[in-house]
């Protein structure tokens, strides 16, 4: 029960972010359809999510969806667990291959050198 809150509580903030990847993306809409699916899109589970969704930082929220889940029985269920393992692993494959971003320079002074040139390059943030 508390992986899929714990997984579900890891990848709303860049879902509502807008910053997740689509496999990311896709492993949550797989994981919500399942549970729409076999408990309802109005049932308690659907409702939590929906309501966290919006504000994805909310403790009050995220209790609410503990509780959800908790009487549901939804950590029981095999379809579940495989959607969360799913939804955990394109999370942690998200967060490990990290952002690039590709920088340029032209003109201007090189210390040490004294020259004009120019230079290129890449920061790497994260790990690689």
């Amino acid at each position: 029960m508390d992986q899929i809150v714990s997984a579900i509580l890891a990848v709303l903030p860049a879902l509502a972010a807008e910053t997740a990847t689509s496999a990311v993306k896709d492993a949550y809409a797989a994981f919500k359809a399942v549970v729409q699916r076999k408990w309802g899109e109005r049932g308690d589970v659907s409702r939590s999510l929906g309501a966290l969704e919006q504000a994805p930082r909310s403790e009050q929220l995220a209790k609410d969806l503990q509780r959800s889940v908790a009487a549901s029985g939804l950590h029981q269920d095999e379809e579940i667990v495989s959607a969360i393992k799913r939804l955990v692993e394109a999370h942690t494959n998200e967060k490990a291959a990290g952002s690039t971003a590709k920088f340029e320079q032209s003109g201007g002074t090189m210390t040490g050198v004294g020259a004009i040139g120019t230079n290129t390059g890449s920061i790497n943030f994260g790990r690689k």
